[in-house]
């Protein structure tokens, strides 16, 4: 039991040492701290609960991360986007013309494709200056159920897992 307790200690600290950083920050930081072991990572769009419209995370796995009590980390990305701001990127990458006529839900959705994009290319360093309502932060799981750290106050959280039950 003392050998989890150690884990968890390690995981914790880490959090600490993740909080505010950046994603590229953060990799590196993670790369140094498993001596450059192979890194692999996972960006997957969330539902937009949780007060923000615009939500994403990224999962981040290496193989040193058992051997030290962590089952995986997550960086999350939290965007509330203003009309203005969704125009203003969409025109900057040359998805919008000022020429077209489009709904506030049909720039919503070419904003989340052009978002999803970025996300998955692990832009997210270069998104994320550009909103005024934007969160970030890193989740240091430490089991397969759930359990995590987030940030410096050393609190271990869960995931609240919603399951469906299938339909017959």
């Amino acid at each position: 039991m003392e050998n989890i307790k150690m884990e968890n200690k390690f995981a914790k600290e880490l959090a600490t040492d993740l909080e505010g950083m950046g994603f590229q920050e953060g990799i590196d930081m993670i790369q140094e701290v498993f001596e450059w072991d192979d890194i692999l990572c996972n960006a997957s769009e969330l539902c937009s609960a949780h007060g923000y419209k615009y939500r994403n995370e990224c999962e981040v796995i290496a193989n040193g991360f058992k051997e030290k009590g962590i089952d995986s980390i997550y960086f999350k990305l939290n965007i509330n986007p203003t009309y203005e701001e969704m125009v203003c990127l969409l025109e900057e990458y040359g998805e919008y013309d000022e020429d077209e006529e489009l709904d506030e839900d049909e720039i919503y959705i070419a904003f989340s494709e052009l978002i999803d994009s970025e996300c998955f290319c692990l832009n997210y360093d270069e998104i994320v200056y550009r909103f005024d309502d934007v969160q970030t932060f890193w989740d240091v799981l430490i089991d397969e159920e759930c359990h995590y750290y987030r940030g410096s106050d050393g609190i271990v959280y869960k995931y609240i897992i919603w399951a469906f039950p299938n339909e017959e």
